[in-house]
């Protein structure tokens, strides 16, 4: 990872769950409103992210690994086991706060953003993989760039020409479920273990069409290192090994907008972020375009690929 002076890359074992990557144990609530399909992707989150995968049906059934989660806190550093409970409401979040056990957030109001977890589109979802790597396209860029602006510009201009799935980016679910305070190092670590596990999960359930990444979770390592001076250098390494079709970055040309989640409103900043960006996309993809300007012409070249992609896709 490319970096400047006042950004130097200092990779750290900061906590365990920070320095191992993975958890021992993810917890899933299993809530009576939860459809199957929910509960599917659910559990095949909870298998990305952990070596044992339990459902819960209340506090008392997570008691006992919670008392796990706490001995292994008084426990020497090689002994520990990080426990987490993916939350889907502020309860599951105050618990499992209050029983030292790792919170996962994830939105019960973004379900509509996971098209896997609609019953209409999809009454039962596959646990094989797909057959075949689908094109996967990488967006990426720093604050104010028009990432997101993009994202919802493919889904309304090709969104009925292919199936298109988009993994959406997650560190925007988590801050908004915790109530928008200023997250600690390893919060931040488990953004990003999360990012890498729903891209996963998103490329094992589809068969065709075209996956959008709303920014992978090298991005979670440049904020990471802009934030706390450090990273988790295991997901750097995850960032690493991905393999791309197209990555998109997108130049900081655009005006800044405010927003509580920014908070580069310098534009040497923002050029220095689209630079580390510039950097990651060259190593991890077939090939990679610069977007700029203004309007759709700042699309242009993206939807001249994207259609050939579509085309190739066709008559796969």
């Amino acid at each position: 990872m490319n970096s400047s002076q006042y950004n130097e890359v200092k990779p750290s074992n900061h906590s365990s769950l920070a320095a191992r990557g993975y958890f021992d144990v993810a917890l899933l609530p299993d809530e009576r409103s939860l459809l199957p399909s929910q509960r599917q992707f659910l559990y095949l989150l909870g298998y990305e992210l952990a070596d044992q995968v339990v459902w819960i049906k209340n506090s008392s059934e997570a008691e006992h690994y919670s008392q796990i989660s706490s001995q292994a806190n008084s426990q020497v550093k090689s002994q520990n086991r990080t426990v987490g409970l993916v939350c889907l409401n502020p309860e599951h979040v105050q618990w499992a706060s209050n029983n030292r056990v790792v919170v996962i957030p994830f939105l019960s109001q973004r379900i509509p953003a996971y098209p896997f977890w609609s019953e209409s589109q999809q009454p039962l979802l596959r646990t094989s993989k797909a057959h075949r790597v689908l094109p996967r396209i990488l967006v990426l860029g720093p604050e104010s760039s028009g990432k997101s602006t993009l994202v919802d510009y493919l889904e309304n201009t090709i969104g009925s020409q292919v199936k298109l799935s988009i993994v959406p980016e997650y560190i925007r679910d988590y801050y908004d479920m915790l109530g928008h305070i200023a997250l600690d190092y390893e919060q931040v670590a488990v953004s990003g273990l999360v990012q890498y596990a729903l891209e996963k999960v998103f490329a094992s359930l589809q068969a065709s069409g075209l996956l959008i990444v709303d920014t992978n979770c090298a991005t979670t390592c440049f904020w990471s290192q802009i934030l706390y001076g450090q990273y988790p250098e295991w997901l750097w390494q995850y960032a690493l090994g991905q393999n791309y079709t197209l990555c998109c970055v997108l130049r900081p040309d655009l005006p800044w907008q405010p927003d509580p989640q920014r908070c580069q409103p310098e534009q040497s900043d923002r050029e220095h972020f689209f630079s580390q960006c510039l950097d990651y996309a060259q190593q991890i993809s077939r090939k990679v375009l610069v977007l700029e300007g203004q309007g759709e012409t700042r699309y242009t070249s993206l939807m001249r690929e994207i259609t050939q992609l579509i085309s190739v896709e066709r008559t796969s």
